[in-house]
């Protein structure tokens, strides 16, 4: 028996999962590793607002709260863990974005109940920070700014013209990789997805001026979005809430 008291898995098994493990970068190994947990959800065990909350948020579509009774997230076992995700997690598959923001790091614990308040608290700083990186970006907005103090023509650092000339410039670039993102796929051909996905990466750019916007972020954005995406579609709704769902609570735009 292995050091955790389960029996060896067969030989196939393991070289399958030894071969998927082995894929994932170090750093997928490193966050499979670090919240390795079981998370049980007996029927009835789940409070109700964890149930309203966990997957979806107070105006989400969804899976329904029936198919949380009895389901099970299982990160105890970080090769079958690291072969699930390879594989596309397919036996788990309303249980995606969790995993997701498990290895990612937006959600911490093994308890359903604290996800609700960290999902809950992510939409709520979201919120603030788009409305600080967009409030520039509208038309208007700096029309009745004193053009002795702050000459739109002027280099000052910290003019807000010239502070809103690089955003449009950041913006612009974005849009560039945005346009050529999953192009294929019909989710990425709508308007108001790439428009999503352009907000989400200049208010990050925004957060993170030292790094800032860098080719390929698009793609791994775009890798999200599908997991959200799915995991929030439900056929009866229609795709226009479905994406505005997956905006605010996966993706968090407005």
């Amino acid at each position: 028996e292995s050091q955790n008291g389960r029996k060896p898995l067969k030989a196939s098994e393991a070289t399958r999962i030894s071969h998927s493990w082995r894929a994932l970068p170090d750093l997928a190994k490193e966050a499979v590793e670090r919240h390795c947990s079981v998370v049980e959800w007996p029927a009835g065990a789940m409070s109700e607002e964890a149930k309203e909350n966990v997957l979806h948020g107070e105006h989400d579509v969804g899976v329904t709260t029936q198919d949380y009774e009895g389901a099970r997230v299982r990160l105890c076992d970080p090769l079958r863990v690291a072969a699930e995700v390879v594989d596309g997690i397919q036996p788990l598959n309303k249980f995606r974005r969790l995993y997701w923001g498990v290895f990612l790091g937006s959600l911490s614990g093994s308890s359903p109940d604290q996800w609700v308040e960290q999902l809950k608290e992510q939409r709520q700083q979201y919120k603030k920070m788009n409305a600080t990186h967009q409030e520039l970006l509208k038309p208007g907005a700096l029309t009745g700014l004193d053009p002795n103090v702050f000459h739109p023509l002027s280099n000052a650092a910290h003019n807000p013209w010239l502070v809103r000339h690089k955003n449009e410039e950041l913006m612009a670039e974005i849009w560039k990789d945005i346009e050529r993102t999953f192009a294929e796929r019909e989710l990425f051909q709508s308007d108001s997805v790439r428009k999503s996905l352009q907000r989400i990466l200049f208010n990050w750019s925004k957060e993170h001026e030292d790094i800032s916007y860098r080719q390929g972020m698009n793609e791994l954005l775009g890798v999200i979005y599908v997991v959200c995406f799915r995991d929030q579609y439900r056929q009866s709704e229609g795709t226009s809430k479905a994406h505005t769902v997956c905006s605010q609570l996966c993706c968090g735009s407005e």
